[in-house]
């Protein structure tokens, strides 16, 4: 007796815990505090939470909730126009033939935009912030590589150079830098920095100065894994020639462009 009376209580107590189709309450009411007079479609997870499909402002959404009524995220899906423009730059530039499906979505700290690419059958995600800025992407060797490089760069705007390999513009402690990365495996190919007259080496100054009819276009310093060099681009009768020097400013050779 004593059994059937724990089992009728436990009975009472899913019965009012839950609705009818397995929700809890304290979930729907979550749900209708943040979507007032809304009909959903739920749906348990696998995990244990509750997924909620609904129309929300003539807009699909989905929201998910724990099941103790944590609201996790909510998202929709989102087209090419409304996604942030630098991000499906991103998008076309390291995955060219895939067609991304653009989300936005939710959470506790704030608004996210997602693009997901089935590749061979594997689901890529691909995060960004309002802004289209990349916050994250595990399929990129790339922007791995980049990372593992340079961690603290800012800003990072992506391109692609002639003969294949990919660019970046960055700010590194407040300084611009471009980086130069292979297409194949992502490794770091080498970075520059364009350098202005007062930071230029004194002998590379002092070399200019005993030459005539000579201007000066641009000024670089160029880091790679084994070297650092200062590339001067010059014109001299209409012919443009780099004169290379090694990192202290000492002359290393000369060479028409």
């Amino acid at each position: 007796m004593k059994k059937f009376m724990l089992l009728l209580a436990l009975f009472a107590f899913m019965f009012t815990a839950c609705n009818k189709d397995g929700v809890p309450k304290e979930v729907k009411a979550k749900f209708n505090e943040m979507y007032p007079n809304t009909e959903a479609v739920w749906a348990k997870q696998d995990d244990g939470n509750f997924l909620a499909t609904f129309t929300f402002e003539e807009i699909e959404w989905n929201a998910l909730f724990a099941a103790d009524a944590n609201w996790m995220k909510s998202s929709k899906l989102v087209d090419e126009a409304t996604f942030p423009a630098k991000g499906v730059e991103y998008l076309k530039l390291f995955y060219p033939d895939l067609t991304p499906t653009y989300m936005m979505y939710q959470d506790a700290e704030g608004d996210h935009y997602l693009a997901e690419i089935t590749k061979e059958e594997t689901l890529m995600e691909i995060l960004f912030d309002v802004d289209g800025n990349l916050v994250k992407d595990e399929n990129n060797a790339v922007y791995a590589k980049f990372m593992e490089k340079y961690p603290a760069a800012v800003a990072p705007v992506w391109g692609k150079n002639e003969d294949g390999s990919f660019k970046v513009d960055f700010t590194l402690e407040n300084v611009a830098w471009t980086g130069n990365f292979a297409a194949a495996d992502g490794n770091w190919i080498n970075s520059y920095q364009l350098l202005k007259l007062e930071e230029y080496p004194a002998t590379v100054n002092d070399y200019f100065k005993k030459l005539k009819g000579i201007e000066i276009k641009e000024v670089k310093k160029i880091v790679g894994p084994e070297s650092e060099t200062i590339n001067v681009k010059t014109m001299i009768k209409d012919k443009a020639t780099c004169f290379v020097f090694d990192k202290d400013g000492k002359f290393v050779e000369k060479k028409e462009i």
